[in-house]
């Protein structure tokens, strides 16, 4: 669910442990929880506040089954959407990224570096 199929699997027993382990207080998602929490309110625009307006990066993979890429597309949209007129720094718009095989635990899936040089990619950009 939360990993492709390409991790091996003491990969992912490594992780599984690592979550099991984890000390009571912190707050873990629970997915279960997920539809009382969605849709989102929209969020204030710039004009309705004096806050500075920052791009964001979102990021999906096709082989995610907890956040689909229609979903991300959506987010990044209620976040600036990749228009001209969304939230930028330095002319760099939010943007939504979909990569191919890419499951939900992207930086720990075996694809990590896909996801981490698309974010790294962008971020230089800002």
């Amino acid at each position: 669910m939360f990993f492709s199929n390409e991790l091996p699997e003491r990969e992912v027993e490594r992780y599984v442990r690592l979550l099991k382990e984890n000390d009571g207080e912190t707050p873990v998602l629970d997915v279960r929880e997920l539809p009382k929490q969605v849709p989102l309110p929209a969020l204030a625009s710039s004009a309705d506040s004096n806050q500075v307006q920052w791009p964001w990066f979102v990021l999906g993979g096709t082989d995610d089954t907890i956040v689909d890429a229609e979903a991300c597309r959506e987010c990044a949209e209620w976040l600036g959407g990749n228009s001209s007129t969304s939230n930028k720094i330095n002319d760099v718009p939010s943007k939504s990224v979909t990569i191919e095989g890419l499951a939900h635990d992207s930086m720990l899936d075996a694809r990590w570096r896909e996801a981490a040089d698309a974010l790294l990619d962008w971020a230089e950009a800002v």
